[in-house]
């Protein structure tokens, strides 16, 4: 994760980290093919997405970005993942 504020682990503060970074450290963005690194019901560890579309955090203790993402396989559609849960491919 990367801090945005200034904060950093050391220090033990929350502040505002963003994660969703993809692995040669170029940020996710619409149009990324990901692998959910994470099963949910209807959808199981290691299924396929296409990133549609980025929500931002709301409020201040709110420390993560939500992707929304058109899902592959027999349980197809758009579901909204936080960037922890996702790896680009």
């Amino acid at each position: 994760m990367v801090p945005l504020d200034g904060w950093d682990f050391e220090t033990q503060n929350l502040g505002h980290y963003e994660v969703g970074y993809s692995h040669d450290g170029g940020r996710m963005k619409a149009g990324d093919l990901v692998r959910t690194t994470r099963a949910r019901i209807g959808c199981p560890l290691g299924t396929l997405g296409l990133v549609l579309s980025e929500h931002p955090p709301r409020g201040e203790m709110a420390n993560y970005t939500l992707w929304t993402v058109l899902m592959s396989g027999k349980n197809a559609g758009e579901r909204r993942w936080t960037g922890e849960d996702l790896e680009v491919v």
